[in-house]
């Protein structure tokens, strides 16, 4: 923070980032609930209110230091958080609701319409079909051990993050993915039927290319 503003408007800004983080993180385990029909979700300390909250503050406080106050910053906040939302759906239930793809879609083609130029949001469109397929042609190469979900969600990377940086993603969260199974098969052990989300990995490669650097 650049000591050069008033103290006054640091104080409350860092009580206003407090408490979004606060807002953001209930909401995000409420929303994530509800998409898995859990009927007596109760806000608790477990490990998906300890996720939100950490990841909300990430999202929101090194999303300020990237971008600062702006449109960019705004964006950059509604992707992760759907992601975020997307990954505890992925964590409790295995699965990701279309309806939080949709939404976030469209809330991205909107915040386009009105803030950005026509040619980015046609770069954020074909960076959308870009991560619809190659995940769609890797669903079809691995016999649907990835499912349509995953499909989806880089739809979803792909469109805020723009194609180029898709790609990466993809690749990232194989090198994820992967180290993610060879944990869990080393303490669990491998079991058939198991499942393995593979929404946190994609979670991680998107916030690292966002956050660190774009290709």
């Amino acid at each position: 923070m650049d000591s050069s503003y008033p103290i006054t408007y640091q104080f409350f800004l860092y009580i206003g980032l407090a408490l979004s983080v606060m807002i953001a993180s209930c909401t995000a385990y409420i929303i994530a609930g509800f998409c898995m029909k859990h009927k007596r979700l109760r806000i608790e300390f477990n490990r998906y209110t300890f996720l939100s909250l950490c990841a909300s503050s990430l999202i929101i406080g090194v999303g300020y230091i990237r971008f600062g106050p702006g449109f960019r910053y705004v964006e950059a906040t509604l992707f992760m958080m759907a992601i975020l939302v997307i990954t505890m759906c992925d964590m409790m239930g295995r699965r990701i609701p279309n309806k939080i793809v949709m939404v976030t879609l469209l809330s991205g083609v909107v915040l386009h319409f009105f803030f950005f130029s026509g040619s980015s949001l046609l770069q954020s469109i074909l960076g959308s079909v870009v991560g619809f397929f190659v995940m769609f042609g890797l669903q079809i190469v691995s016999r649907n051990n990835l499912g349509m979900g995953d499909v989806k969600l880089f739809a979803v990377i792909g469109f805020f993050l723009g194609w180029k940086s898709c790609l990466a993603a993809v690749l990232l969260t194989s090198i994820f993915g992967g180290i993610h199974a060879l944990v869990y098969v080393s303490f669990k052990g491998f079991n058939e039927g198991s499942s393995i989300p593979y929404a946190p990995s994609a979670a991680l490669a998107s916030s690292l290319l966002l956050y660190g650097f774009q290709t």
